[in-house]
């Protein structure tokens, strides 16, 4: 199932993508800085999905390495809500 859908994205948009475009959107809205209307628009700006989903990780991860703490600790809370210890 993925691989057909990995190969039709490397003919459209030239890129590695296994599923779909929207995993940087996602990525860069659980990492940022910026307003949820200011990732919308900038990423609406990019004609090609291949290229918003480059743009979106860029961001995200530039946001990780900003915020190694943070991340660690956000880590940490998504850890421990997934395991059920009741700490929300």
């Amino acid at each position: 199932m993925i691989a057909p859908n990995a190969a039709r994205n490397w003919v459209a948009y030239e890129r590695v993508i296994p599923l779909d475009t929207t995993l940087g959107y996602i990525f860069w809205l659980d990492h940022r800085d910026v307003s949820k209307e200011e990732v919308i628009a900038t990423l609406g700006a990019i004609p090609n999905p291949g290229d918003r989903q480059a743009r979106a990780l860029r961001e995200g991860l530039a946001w990780i390495a900003a915020h190694p703490g943070e991340t660690v600790a956000r880590t940490v809370s998504n850890l421990r809500i997934i395991w059920g210890d009741g700490v929300y």
